[in-house]
């Protein structure tokens, strides 16, 4: 993903430096005098700008926002691989969907402002991609739920985890337990499950990435080129 990720970042700083060099020439030529022992002039280069350039910072921080939330999504599929505590694969299963929607709210976002700013075109099947993906009802309700708690976007009133009638019999047989640990336990008892299931789709999701950045680099480069 990083390579794919690199690829649009190196475009995207292709075309600011090519307007810095037209807008702003003292600007480069300060930083191109610079030595990495008095960081390339940068105090004294950045006062040669009123402004961002855009729209190439906004671009660039955008796939960073993208690149952030893969990110995070990776590291919470790989806490569910490796974590022994029943109460952290707990966490880490519930806030897998909310980071995996994140994600491709990000990367919609980032195709969308390469569009209204005319760095490419043709993006509409993409974007349809995401969007069918974002919209996904499966999706959506792990989200809303993880998000905003089991009252909601549910049928039941505990959504999934326990069976329905769960505390008419602790109203007649008050057992000195955690409702919390008991909660934990069900996600350890299920470990195997939830690494197995969790890993594959995330690998299927990451083949999607990178077949969309691909796609988005070739258009990227198809403009340059004309």
């Amino acid at each position: 993903m990083k390579e794919e990720i690199n690829k649009i970042q190196t475009a995207l700083l292709n075309h600011l430096h090519d307007d810095l060099k037209i807008k702003h020439p003292n600007f480069v030529k300060k930083l191109e005098e610079g030595t990495p022992e008095n960081f390339y002039n940068f105090q004294e280069a950045k006062n040669l700008l009123d402004k961002p350039i855009e729209p190439w910072t906004e671009l660039l921080s955008s796939l960073l926002d993208f690149e952030l939330g893969y990110d995070f999504l990776k590291l919470t599929v790989e806490k569910i691989s490796t974590t022994e505590n029943d109460r952290e694969l707990h966490f880490h299963t519930r806030t897998y969907s909310i980071y995996l929607h994140a994600t491709l709210e990000r990367l919609e976002h980032f195709i969308k402002k390469m569009q209204r700013k005319k760095v490419i075109t043709g993006v509409e099947p993409i974007l349809e991609f995401i969007s069918e993906a974002i919209q996904n009802p499966g999706l959506m309700q792990e989200r809303h739920t993880a998000a905003h708690g089991r009252f909601s976007g549910t049928k039941k009133p505990i959504a999934g985890v326990q069976t329905e009638y769960y505390w008419e019999p602790l109203a007649v047989i008050r057992l000195d337990e955690s409702d919390l640990d008991g909660w934990h336990q069900s996600h350890g008892n299920n470990r195997e499950h939830f690494v197995t299931s969790t890993k594959s789709e995330f690998d299927d999701f990451s083949i999607s990435l990178r077949n969309i950045l691909l796609n988005t680099n070739d258009l990227l480069t198809k403009v340059s080129k004309s």
